[in-house]
């Protein structure tokens, strides 16, 4: 298989099931990028908590 091919059928595989690949070239760089990633999911859920916080003690529960 042709390295354009595989990477097509990466890209849709990725696209069809939800599930992004990330390529990382050594240990380093794979443990910056899952720390980024995990870091920027952390505030993201942080961020729907307290919306949900704030909208429960404005309606009162």
């Amino acid at each position: 298989m042709k390295a354009h091919a595989a990477l097509q059928s990466i890209f849709a595989f990725q696209v069809r099931y939800r599930v992004p690949f990330i390529w990382a070239g050594n240990r380093a760089a794979a443990e910056y990028v899952t720390y980024s990633l995990l870091e920027k999911y952390l505030a993201e859920i942080q961020k729907r908590f307290e919306m949900v916080n704030k909208a429960q003690k404005a309606n009162g529960a």
